[in-house]
């Protein structure tokens, strides 16, 4: 019996040289001794596709120490991270590379911008929580919502909702919104052509969209 000590993760890049224009089905004429179509070949839509497997080995990682469950893997399949265990610290680990250490972190919180050149996740304090964006820290709440940390589609703008003074409202780029006693942190979106935020909200018994600054027509709920 053995100890597993790593998990080696690596990113396949398949290579398509070209298609040989082959039928995939061979003449009836073809001798019965012909040979097989090699492994490296695949048949697809009549035709014969070669393609070269190469593998790329992105980090290594300590399975007596990472927490697990927080692995991620960047959108163009070049970077993963995942937190650590260090001295009594966490750590986000980017492709080997430690981030700043922090008493403790939100394991799933981890997040790869579209453009995958971006990175962000939340971290406790004494004080609450608060957001690191490309090794930046940002200002201390109260508390963030589950899962709200997203990237714009275009990987520029970064926003998520927080809560103060027991009241909710979203971050867009380190600028607070309007306050709100009910914000689904699931909500929040970024919209594809104008790039505002928009999400739901709740005062007293009424719900609202909102986007960006501008509350729409009150409603007593919303699916």
């Amino acid at each position: 019996m053995f100890k597993l000590s790593y998990i080696i993760f690596t990113v396949v890049l398949l290579s398509t040289f070209g298609c040989s224009g082959v039928p995939a089905t061979a003449p009836a004429s073809a001798p019965a001794s012909a040979p097989p179509v090699p492994t490296s070949q695949q048949q697809s839509l009549g035709s014969e596709v070669t393609r070269e497997v190469k593998e790329t080995l992105l980090t290594e990682i300590d399975f007596s120490t990472w927490e697990q469950m927080s692995i991620r893997i960047s959108p163009d399949g070049k970077t993963v991270a995942y937190t650590n265990k260090v001295e009594g610290k966490q750590v986000v680990v980017v492709n080997g590379r430690e981030e700043k250490r922090y008493d403790r972190l939100i394991d799933y919180s981890v997040q790869f911008s579209p453009d995958s050149k971006r990175i962000a996740y939340v971290c406790h304090s004494e004080e609450g929580l608060f957001v690191v964006v490309d090794g930046k820290e940002g200002k201390t709440y109260q508390d963030i919502g589950r899962d709200s940390l997203l990237f714009s589609k275009d990987s520029k703008r970064i926003a998520y909702i927080a809560q103060s003074e027991d009241k909710w409202f979203a971050v867009v780029d380190g600028k607070e919104g309007k306050r709100f006693e009910e914000i689904p942190p699931e909500s929040l979106r970024f919209k594809p052509v104008t790039g505002e935020e928009a999400y739901f909200a709740r005062n007293g018994r009424e719900w609202f969209l909102q986007i960006g600054d501008k509350s729409g027509r009150p409603y007593e709920d919303v699916d």
